[in-house]
């Protein structure tokens, strides 16, 4: 990479050759983090620079699928799945069968995608990767939430691998194994995002009818939210040593441990986190208050992916009776070219952002914590949902049965959001002056 970026391409493509024939994935997972990283173009360059310099099948399946990945993280998933395709007929191997999988379902094939990733996990039934693709097939292409969650566990295999990376809180104590054991202290841990503690705050509930004492670990922000609820016994911000307990279980384990299954959520219609005192009495003619995020937290990895840059947001911003609040907090800067958008300070907490959304009547937001905190509260909000949905999203569902406050305007390709932004537009005309229909 140094001799590339000094400008030595001839020396590079020696050293790329040598390095990739070492040891292929590695290589190949280095010129994909360098494309995540910021630079797709010299990610895809320093792959590409391998094709005409070796006759090895194996080095050759190992960059395409390299290509492939960089192309399907640009939202390029035709491109991408023909690279992939190119990568198995060099080198039949499980990783780009578990890719071209991941496209199928992502494309709603599901009977594609499961044909491919059984051939992935016949070839190597322990690849974290395809376990991963395989969970995600059986909750979002199939809505299998009791068989997906249990698959799901494969996500403490992974390591420090990409996304799917994840460390369990060290404890000398045993995982709590569900409802049989109801005796004792449980700590809950966030694993993940915010948004995914909020989506399990829900099963503290559960947990109090079991008459366990249960104990949270959040992040410091989720806090005073999370106490608001009355039934948490104790709520610690992001701790490293852990209180003491008889049980410990990480948030996106309680799924599957409850044996949740689609038709068994809890609290699908929210409300499990009080709803604060409302501030607005709305009047019939004052224009509608809508609260908009367009970005998530910039250390997601695929925050890229679910952005909607506020460009995009145009249609809705030339609407007239519409007062637009600013509710994003990572990125808030953008809305500076924007004078029709009213900024805010930083929230000091989740506790503060659903105070704030009380004070209006309607949020817009795409894929985060803030969507899960307006579905908790029962609030109304319309996501404009890229075309990456996970579990909270199953693909045979129009809406998200989760929560029965929000309303999805799904993406079809990756990056573009004219569509999505059109259709909102359109929706926000037929309820102006009419906030009750929302």
């Amino acid at each position: 990479m140094a001799l590339l970026e000094a400008g030595d391409a001839e020396k590079a493509s020696r050293k790329f050759l040598q390095a990739a024939i070492a040891d292929p994935e590695k290589w190949c997972e280095t010129c994909i983090e360098i494309a995540r990283l910021g630079n797709p173009d010299l990610g895809l360059a320093s792959l590409q620079s391998i094709l005409p310099l070796t006759k090895s099948n194996l080095v050759l399946g190992g960059v395409w699928c390299g290509i492939g990945s960089i192309l399907h993280n640009m939202g390029q998933r035709e491109p991408a799945y023909d690279a992939y395709k190119k990568a198995w007929d060099y080198y039949p191997a499980p990783g780009p069968a578990s890719n071209r999988a991941l496209i199928h379902l992502f494309n709603n094939e599901i009977g594609d995608a499961e044909h491919w990733i059984n051939r992935a996990m016949k070839m190597n039934p322990w690849m974290v990767e395809g376990q991963f693709v395989q969970a995600m097939i059986t909750m979002v292409g199939r809505g299998l939430y009791r068989d997906g969650f249990r698959q799901y566990e494969c996500r403490w295999r992974a390591g420090d691998k990409g996304d799917i990376g994840l460390k369990k809180a060290p404890s000398h104590k045993p995982e709590w194994p569900g409802p049989e054991c109801k005796d004792g202290t449980l700590l809950v841990y966030g694993e993940q995002g915010q948004g995914d503690i909020i989506l399990c705050l829900r099963y503290a509930y559960l947990i109090r009818e079991l008459g366990l004492r249960q104990e949270w670990i959040v992040q410091p922000g989720l806090v005073t939210l999370a106490e608001s609820m009355g039934i948490i016994d104790k709520v610690h911000a992001n701790t490293i040593l852990a209180p003491e307990h008889d049980w410990h279980i990480p948030t996106l384990s309680l799924p599957r441990v409850f044996g949740t299954m689609l038709e068994t959520i809890p609290f699908p219609e929210g409300n499990y986190i009080p709803k604060p005192a409302s501030v607005r009495n709305r009047q019939f003619g004052m224009p509608l208050r809508i609260g908009i995020a367009w970005g998530g937290s910039n250390v997601n990895r695929n925050n890229s992916i679910r952005c909607a840059p506020l460009e995009n947001w145009k249609p809705l911003f030339d609407l007239t009776g519409v007062e637009w609040h600013s509710l994003q907090v990572d990125g808030a800067e953008e809305a500076a070219a924007f004078p029709q958008i009213i900024q805010h300070e930083k929230p000091a907490s989740w506790l503060e952002t659903a105070q704030r959304i009380m004070a209006l009547d309607l949020v817009i937001s795409v894929d985060t914590g803030l969507v899960h905190l307006c579905g908790a509260i029962g609030f109304p909000c319309w996501v404009p949902l890229h075309c990456r949905p996970y579990f909270v999203y199953p693909l045979m569902r129009a809406d998200c049965p989760w929560y029965s406050s929000l309303k999805l305007f799904k993406q079809k390709q990756e990056h573009q959001w004219r569509e999505v932004f059109s259709e909102i537009a359109f929706e926000l005309l037929r309820i102006i002056g009419n906030t009750r229909s929302i």
